[in-house]
């Protein structure tokens, strides 16, 4: 989990945060998205407890298509995206 300095909220990994930062580094116009941004580019949150994820939809979904969750495991009962670590998945690609 990635949390942004910035503005506070918790990212499923770092291309998750990469993906919230826009602007350039000159001039300096870098910036967080506003939530309403970030819904608008296919952002979700997934809430447990008073944690509050953010994570980018459609890659989520790319992951659970291409390495789906054994299903049967005492995690069974959870949304298998939300078991996920978007970067830790893509470190065991490589």
């Amino acid at each position: 989990m990635t949390k942004c300095g910035a503005c506070g909220k918790e990212f499923s990994g770092v291309t998750a945060f990469d993906a919230h930062r826009t602007g350039t580094f000159k001039p300096p116009t870098r910036r967080c998205l506003s939530t309403h941004e970030m819904l608008e580019r296919d952002f979700a949150e997934e809430t447990k407890g008073s944690r509050v994820k953010w994570y980018q939809v459609e890659r989520r979904e790319a992951l659970l298509r291409a390495y789906p969750r054994k299903t049967g495991t005492s995690d069974a009962e959870e949304d298998p995206a939300s078991l996920w670590d978007d970067d830790a998945e893509e470190s065991r690609q490589a």
